[in-house]
């Protein structure tokens, strides 16, 4: 039934001409911004609502790449060569759960939850790129229904677990303690655990290094965010509040934080590589990325906006 439905995608792209592929391409590839929004709230608007968001994102990215390692399903299109992806785009990881709808899901459905009462315009619009986006991965034929909806699934139980943590503080400590052993147990995991690949003409159709690199940069995200949560309520306890002012720095400690995820990441992993392997690496630059969001950015906005 899944593949009979990309199928059925698939025609209907043709046949319409690709009249929607350019905002499914569009909404597809606004998956790496939406933590921005979280950002800024947890900066400049609710410490709490904001911190709920971008724990439950850092969750979720963490499980969907130990889950996509351990049950290592393959893309719709080398299951079968009937699925011709959009614009010749063929992703080498793993297809099980869906990437996007686990980090999309957490962020968007969060901040429609934390905006329903102040904001339910927002809300919605929440919602209405959640499905998009959702979409777009069958759209594309990089993804099954089953993917998305499992993601999408696992992404809502992301959230729960966030607010499990974050809203009874009394269980705070205990709860990242029980996170920190979970993440070293699936870093092992994934490490000693051998990987189906396969190839074509010499080259790989499905390769597993780079998601085990790539979940090892998500559990550095999540352990930075932990480390930086205690570091921010302990030492510096800034009090975000909706300012001209605040809106500015924000704004700036954001293209900051954009520079480091996107433009400046592999560049670190490069240099670290030699001393501490690619595992290690990419495991330091998402706990330095997530430990400025959640406590470096903070001090500077105490610094300059309290």
């Amino acid at each position: 039934m899944d593949i009979e439905f990309l199928l059925w995608l698939q025609d209907f792209r043709e046949s319409s001409g690709d009249l929607f592929t350019p905002f499914m391409k569009f909404v597809s590839e606004l998956e790496m911004y939406f933590i921005l929004a979280p950002l800024f709230v947890y900066w400049t608007m609710s410490k709490r609502k904001g911190f709920f968001v971008i724990l439950a994102f850092c969750i979720s990215c963490f499980m969907n790449g130990v889950l996509k390692l351990m049950f290592c399903i393959y893309r719709p299109f080398v299951l079968d060569e009937r699925i011709m992806p959009l614009g010749g785009y063929r992703p080498e990881s793993y297809s099980f759960p869906s990437g996007h709808a686990m980090s999309v899901t957490p962020v968007l459905a969060g901040m429609a939850v934390i905006s329903r009462k102040t904001a339910s315009w927002l809300s919605w619009i929440c919602v209405l790129l959640l499905l998009s986006n959702l979409l777009s991965r069958n759209y594309a034929g990089v993804h099954t229904p089953q993917d998305v909806i499992v993601g999408m699934l696992l992404g809502i139980l992301s959230l729960w677990i966030a607010s499990v943590i974050v809203y009874n503080p009394e269980r705070e400590t205990l709860s990242y303690a029980i996170i920190l052993v979970i993440c070293a147990v699936g870093l092992y995991y994934i490490s000693t655990k051998s990987y189906p690949e396969v190839y074509e003409d010499g080259k790989f159709i499905v390769e597993a290094g780079s998601s085990v690199r790539f979940t090892f940069f998500e559990a550095g995200l999540l352990v930075g965010l932990i480390f930086g949560r205690i570091l921010e309520q302990r030492y510096i306890n800034f009090s975000p509040g909706l300012t001209v002012k605040s809106a500015a720095t924000a704004c700036v400690g954001i293209g900051i934080y954009f520079a480091l995820f996107f433009k400046f990441k592999e560049n670190f992993v490069t240099f670290l590589t030699p001393f501490i392997t690619a595992d290690g690496g990419n495991f330091s630059a998402g706990f330095i990325i997530m430990l400025y969001a959640a406590a470096l950015w903070p001090f500077v906005i105490k610094k300059f906006c309290e």
